[in-house]
């Protein structure tokens, strides 16, 4: 009965192919424009969400109250201070991103970004190691960390990178080279941290060590993530949080603020050339234009069974009843709309990894 119902619904698709087709192409339109703004959506809004217990990963910046300015940097010193006046604080990492020239054997020069960071860094983003010491990667003060790509690309194989020299154009050449003691996974592409080598922050150490406590308070150098208890009231931390300087006579011109790891990306990037609303704004229109399209697919449907009235008729005076007809008008409505999808997941699938 099935095959018969399907032989039917195809031969009345091709006898009537303009209104099917039309209406078919339409549909699958719709949703190929839908789908991609939705993936869009999806994918801003995902940002570091891989990281375990993500949703209690915070960002700590700084805002000038005179101006309002943000400052995504905060003083490396205040990690300390932190850890002993909020205990809720389980863990946080303070880290430097820039770019670093390097130079290693064949490779005379190859800018990389360096993430600068201690071990503490693994507690709250933790890497997926390759080859390598994963136990204590940071043990060695020159010990360095490459993803994989980066391993690969300087010395064709990842486990052929371990113990192979590194040298930094950054530092004077009175430091050894770097020496690789790991190889992590790439970061994935949706991630405000990403990097391409990892390894101790000797100079930036060095300097604050030898700076005045009231000093370090002026000098905003790092990126600082926290991760909270999960019991943790986050609006009381972050009210205690904000006039925490001004209480330790530390700096009183800046307030610290906390923001969800999932919306630095859009609350605290100012370089991107588009909103998370205008984002949203894309993913209704393509609501709508799904929404018009099937719309005008069901009209034109109607249309079709209604040029096929006689045809209905003869049926029933055949001796089909009004519930074989029914069910037949059904399953080539189902027919349609299975070609739609069809034709919108090739397009999509076609189309995504441009997108």
């Amino acid at each position: 009965m099935i095959l018969h119902y399907l032989k039917i619904a195809f031969r009345n698709l091709w006898k009537y192919k303009t209104q099917s087709l039309t209406g078919i192409f339409g549909l699958a339109f719709g949703l190929a424009c839908f789908v991609p703004a939705l993936y869009w959506l999806r994918y801003e809004t995902s940002y570091d969400s891989f990281y375990p217990n993500s949703e209690h990963i915070y960002r700590v910046y700084s805002v000038e109250k005179e101006s309002g300015k943000v400052n995504e940097q905060v003083p490396g010193i205040l990690e300390r201070k932190l850890h002993e006046h909020f205990p809720a604080t389980e863990t946080s990492a303070c880290f430097v991103i820039w770019n670093g020239n390097y130079s290693a054997e064949g490779t005379p020069h190859i800018r990389l970004r360096t993430l600068y960071a201690d071990s503490a860094f693994f507690c709250i983003f933790p890497q997926q190691f390759i080859t390598g010491d994963a136990r204590q990667p940071m043990q060695i003060e020159h010990n360095i960390i490459l993803t994989e790509t980066t391993a690969v690309r300087l010395f064709g194989d990842a486990e052929k990178a371990i113990g192979q020299p590194i040298k930094s154009k950054q530092f004077s050449d009175s430091y050894p080279p770097f020496r690789v003691s790991a190889v992590i996974k790439d970061p994935p592409h949706n991630t405000n941290i990403p990097f391409e080598v990892i390894h101790f922050p000797v100079l930036q150490n060095q300097m604050t060590v030898y700076m005045p406590e009231q000093a370090q308070w002026t000098y905003f150098n790092r990126q600082m993530y926290v991760r909270l208890n999960a019991h943790t009231d986050v609006e009381t931390l972050a009210v205690q949080l904000c006039d925490f300087t001004s209480q330790l006579e530390a700096n009183p011109n800046i307030e610290l603020r906390m923001l969800p790891i999932g919306n630095v990306r859009h609350r605290l990037n100012t370089d991107l050339p588009f909103t998370l609303g205008f984002i949203r704004l894309f993913v209704a229109a393509g609501l709508l234009l799904i929404f018009s399209a099937f719309f005008n697919f069901l009209n034109l449907h109607l249309d079709l069974f209604r040029q096929r009235l006689r045809e209905l008729r003869q049926r029933m005076i055949s001796g089909a009843t009004a519930w074989q007809i029914i069910l037949q008008m059904m399953f080539e409505l189902i027919c349609s709309i299975f070609l739609a999808l069809l034709l919108a997941w090739c397009f999509v699938v076609l189309t995504l990894p441009m997108f």
